[in-house]
């Protein structure tokens, strides 16, 4: 069974689309259109079925301490089917124009289904009840006529902690993990995983930079992958799966608003072993 690969996206996508009018050359009488997505990278766990989540409010809140609320009802999402890219949107409201650096989450329920139709029910934290705060890193500014846009990625494998073993789960934590970035400073990292000319399903990509994790995402059937969201920089990005000998490229480059593409031929440990 493959192993629980740690999730980039994969939990939010969110996307600022502004146009504002200014009054008299005064920026802050703008109103730009706030438009919110999730998104999700593949949660790589062959026997669940399902991972749902509760979003009952969001809000985002300016530099200067002012708190707006975008979503004041509930909306819940099985996070697996969002994935490589695919997004849903959760509100599309007017917001003044501004300064931003943080949004909050307020998670009211959690679940997980496996695939034999066992249904954990997961206890939220409290401090998903009162708004889970996410800062956005670099601020994000929203101008008149300007389309801005902020991703928050929600970590799975680490959000949905799991008890037992692979074979035998008994149910799961739920502490959740995200991460905002602005989309207008970030890429997207593509490609696909192969065994000479096939695709190898379930391999984990991971985007790092020194000792940190930036980035996960897990192949889908046909080996390819997506990474929203990563800031402009330089990465090194390694793809592994269980029975093959994993493949790291070093340096690649990320520049904002663009999309580098990846390849990776990994070799069996059996072809490796001469069996």
């Amino acid at each position: 069974m493959a192993k629980i690969g740690k999730m980039f996206i994969a939990f939010f996508l969110m996307t600022l689309f502004v146009s504002c009018n200014s009054e008299d050359g005064k920026n802050s009488a703008g109103m730009g259109d706030l438009k919110v997505s999730i998104t999700d990278a593949p949660f790589d766990f062959q026997n669940v079925d399902s991972a749902s989540v509760t979003i009952k409010k969001i809000k985002i809140r300016k530099d200067s301490g002012e708190v707006l609320e975008l979503l004041d009802r509930e909306v819940t999402l099985d996070l697996l089917k969002l994935r490589n890219g695919v997004t849903e949107t959760l509100a599309d409201i007017k917001i003044p124009t501004g300064s931003y650096d943080q949004i909050s989450l307020i998670v009211s329920e959690a679940s997980v289904t496996l695939d034999n139709g066992e249904h954990f029910p997961l206890k939220v934290p409290s401090g998903s009840q009162s708004g889970l705060k996410i800062f956005i890193s670099p601020s994000i500014t929203v101008n008149d006529g300007v389309r801005s846009e902020v991703l928050l990625d929600f970590d799975l494998s680490r959000s949905f902690v799991p008890h037992g073993s692979h074979q035998n789960i008994t149910g799961f934590n739920f502490k959740p993990v995200i991460r905002a970035v602005s989309v207008a400073a970030a890429g997207i990292i593509s490609g696909e995983v192969l065994n000479y000319d096939s695709g190898i399903a379930g391999a984990t990509v991971t985007v790092t930079k020194g000792e940190e994790v930036i980035a996960t995402a897990v192949t889908e059937v046909n080996g390819t992958f997506k990474i929203l969201g990563v800031p402009a920089g330089v990465y090194d990005v390694n793809a592994e799966k269980e029975g093959f000998q994993s493949l790291k490229i070093n340096a690649v480059p990320v520049s904002a608003g663009s999309e580098v593409t990846t390849h990776f031929i990994l070799t069996s440990l059996e072809s490796l072993a001469g069996i």
